[in-house]
């Protein structure tokens, strides 16, 4: 996935040659497969159920980020719903601008999102162990 994802920041950045409209729209395509996958696989295998398990105090701040994988993967179909719209005809400026600004804004929506998962198993992991007593 975070190939993907680059791949994405790279066609949709400022400095991309003009891809095609369906080369986006397949490469958006096979990361909302991805992105879906990432989501049920974290939720169906309980990825913070260890953690949580041995740190209890931090379950409500899992289950805000478990909630949060249904708002993100909505916010990336209105990026594929963007790029559908220009798949079979010519897009001008202001309509790839506003599908790179909605892809950037889920981009930078799911790393923070990432980023506060990875922290939320840190400190579940140094609260288990005692770290900072």
């Amino acid at each position: 996935m975070r190939d993907l994802l680059a791949r994405c920041r790279k066609l949709l950045g400022p400095n991309h040659e003009t891809p095609r409209n369906a080369e986006i729209m397949d490469l958006l395509e096979e990361l909302c497969d991805q992105l879906g996958m990432h989501f049920a696989l974290e939720e169906a295998f309980g990825y913070f159920e260890d953690a949580i398990y041995e740190a209890p105090q931090l379950s409500s701040a899992a289950e805000s980020l478990r909630q949060e994988h249904a708002v993100l993967f909505c916010v990336f179909c209105g990026v594929t719903e963007i790029a559908e719209r220009l798949r079979y005809r010519h897009a001008s400026v202001r309509q790839r601008q506003e599908l790179a600004e909605a892809f950037h804004c889920f981009d930078a929506a799911f790393c923070d999102h990432e980023s506060r998962e990875a922290a939320l198993i840190v400190q579940a992991i140094q609260d288990e162990i005692g770290v900072g007593d």
